[in-house]
């Protein structure tokens, strides 16, 4: 069974850097399994009651016309 879901990276915070520093430190050193996802729609509670930690790493904001100039000026 996996111990934690990681909701990682964003615009500003890719989850390459994430997943590898989170891999080292939590399943490397620590021994925990994870499962680390970019996927918003997956912080439910249907989906996370299988799981005993959350990890969220990125800043909430949500693009949903992507990152591009005409997105933020929207």
């Amino acid at each position: 069974m996996t111990t934690a879901f990681a909701l990682v990276g964003d615009r500003y915070h890719t989850s390459d850097y994430i997943r590898t520093a989170l891999g080292r430190t939590l399943v490397q050193g620590m021994g925990l399994s994870v499962d680390f996802t970019d996927e918003i729609t997956l912080l439910n509670a249907q989906h996370l009651s299988s799981y005993r930690l959350l990890i969220i790493f990125r800043d909430g904001m949500i693009w949903p016309n992507g990152y591009g100039i005409e997105a933020a000026s929207v």
